[in-house]
């Protein structure tokens, strides 16, 4: 389970320099991408629609079902064009009078909820399951799924939506082809002033999957399925070369960051390069992961050249917090300890802690 509580249950303890997606290319992948958003419901299609999600929410408007969107959960941040549609609360917490309100006629969760699955049985509303968010090849096998409940029987969209995913990832493999391949730590929450409560994800994790994809070697792809918390005993034992803490949404600046590295120096890591992702999708296993992934890559591999991803599918990568060096990728503050000293004053500026995502 995710450390910053799953998109399933949001149970758990706790969960790159922004992509010029420029050209011509780009340009046509947002007009695309802005006419599938708004797509006609078929004949057939539950016409009103409440998913329980971010990455459900994301990958719906990505497949073009924005308009029978009547709701949302309270964790979805993206896209934009979502974000004025009423909070029913997540799989956990949901708002049962605010749903029967809004007369949904589909309800699409991931996992288990007892209290979405009665609600839905007692007013006569469907509920179709679907699981898009443990390793990368589920998340892409998910688009196909939910077409199949939006669109009622076939999925005609999924096809192009998934095609331009793996194109991107495609080509963000090919620019890391011939680099070298740090040993990272991808960090989804620790301690806020220490070394201690450091989560990662292991084995059967899409964000395992985009970090090898971007160029790096996870220090913990060979461990516990999912997510998993690490010693410290252990990271010093065998080091990482690369450090990437994911804080999605967050304002981080030169000296939150300074603070970040003393942190990891003084925590027995004093080698490991220690960067910062504040892209608020790298967490969300949807449309966005080619986003993600491109962000990780820029961050691992600062001197190399990305080619321009399609826009279609994700946005413009430009989810995030909108200032600070570490906001879109590789930060613009020098890794030495030298670079710490204009830092020094900002000890009140601590980490924020891990946060649930979803619910």
């Amino acid at each position: 389970m995710h450390p910053r509580a799953s998109i399933t249950r949001l149970t758990g303890p706790l969960a790159v320099l922004a992509i010029a997606l420029a050209g011509v290319l780009a340009s046509l992948g947002m007009h695309r991408l802005a006419a599938r958003g708004q797509r006609s419901a078929p004949a057939g299609a539950p016409s009103r629609v409440i998913l329980f999600a971010p990455n459900l929410n994301e990958a719906a408007w990505a497949l073009g079902f924005e308009a029978n969107i009547v709701a949302i959960d309270d964790y979805t941040v993206w896209p934009p064009s979502l974000l004025s549609r009423p909070r029913v609360g997540g799989m956990v917490d949901p708002n049962l009078e605010r749903i029967l309100a809004l007369r949904p006629g589909l309800l699409v969760v991931q996992g288990e909820s007892p209290q979405l699955r009665d609600l839905a049985r007692a007013n006569g509303i469907r509920l179709g399951v679907v699981t898009m968010d443990t390793d990368l090849a589920t998340v892409l096998a998910g688009f196909a799924a939910l077409d199949s409940l939006l669109s009622g029987g076939a999925a005609p969209h999924a096809p192009a939506v998934v095609a331009r995913i793996r194109g991107d990832l495609d080509a963000i493999g090919r620019a890391a082809m011939g680099l070298p391949h740090p040993r990272t730590l991808l960090v989804l929450g620790r301690d806020p002033q220490r070394l201690a409560s450091i989560w990662t994800a292991g084995k059967g994790a899409f964000l395992t999957d985009l970090v090898a994809i971007a160029g790096g070697a996870s220090v913990s792809a060979e461990q516990t399925h999912g997510y998993l918390e690490l010693g410290l005993e252990r990271l010093i034992a065998d080091p990482p070369e690369v450090v990437i803490e994911l804080r999605p949404g967050e304002r981080v600046d030169e000296q939150a960051l300074a603070r970040a590295r003393r942190i990891w120096r003084a925590g027995g890591l004093p080698a490991a390069r220690v960067e910062i992702c504040t892209f608020d999708g790298a967490e969300i296993p949807g449309p966005r992961v080619a986003c993600a992934a491109a962000r990780l890559f820029q961050l691992l591999h600062p001197q190399a050249v990305l080619p321009p991803l399609s826009s279609e599918v994700g946005g413009d990568c430009a989810g995030g917090a909108p200032s600070g060096p570490a906001s879109g990728g590789a930060s613009a503050v020098p890794d030495t300890a030298e670079s710490e000293a204009a830092g020094a004053a900002a000890g009140a500026a601590a980490t924020t802690p891990a946060r649930g995502r979803t619910p």
